[in-house]
């Protein structure tokens, strides 16, 4: 993982580019079937991300194009929530709306300290989705996330007789503020 970050900076960093700076937090919407059922939680507006990357204007592509990495946390419910770590590309076919493409590595580690199912691990996604500059420095994103690696996230418990529990796939609604440093 510290490789691909590497190469994403040094890759990134040949070209001329703006920095830009940010702050995100977003609500999210979890899909997972599981020992509770099937369904959806809606976790709070509390996961916070700082980002950075290199704007690319139009002198080099024919549209402006952000590639990003956002470095955060999710504050979620007892058995979901960790570390994020996002390498993001957006592409702006019109001038304050963009598509948006991401790797997402999220560290699972839960948060209900009496439970023994929570599995400790690694999960990775690929996101998509839309966003727009609502005014010069603040956007709102809605990103569709769905996990390529292991989905368990929760463990079968054999003394109770409960399934594990699977992500289906994350719908996140974000709010952020971005600037450009030069």
């Amino acid at each position: 993982m510290k490789t691909i970050v590497i190469l994403f900076f040094c890759l990134t960093g040949i070209a001329t580019a703006q920095i830009q700076l940010g702050y995100k937090s977003e609500s999210i919407w979890f899909n997972h079937t599981g020992p509770a059922g099937n369904g959806t939680d809606e976790l709070p507006l509390f996961n916070l991300y700082l980002t950075g990357g290199y704007k690319f204007s139009k002198a080099i592509f024919t549209h402006d194009l952000i590639l990003e990495t956002r470095y955060g946390f999710v504050f979620a419910q007892d058995s979901f929530g960790g570390a994020d770590l996002q390498l993001a590309v957006k592409f702006f076919p019109i001038k304050r709306i963009y598509v948006v493409g991401c790797y997402n590595f999220h560290h699972n580690i839960g948060f209900n300290s009496n439970s023994t199912d929570i599995l400790f691990k690694d999960f990775y996604f690929l996101d998509f989705g839309l966003g727009g500059y609502i005014m010069k420095f603040w956007y709102v994103e809605l990103v569709y996330s769905d996990p390529i690696s292991d989905r368990e996230y929760m463990a079968a418990d054999r003394y109770q007789g409960t399934p594990p529990g699977y992500i289906n796939n994350v719908l996140r609604l974000s709010v952020g503020f971005a600037w450009d440093l030069w």
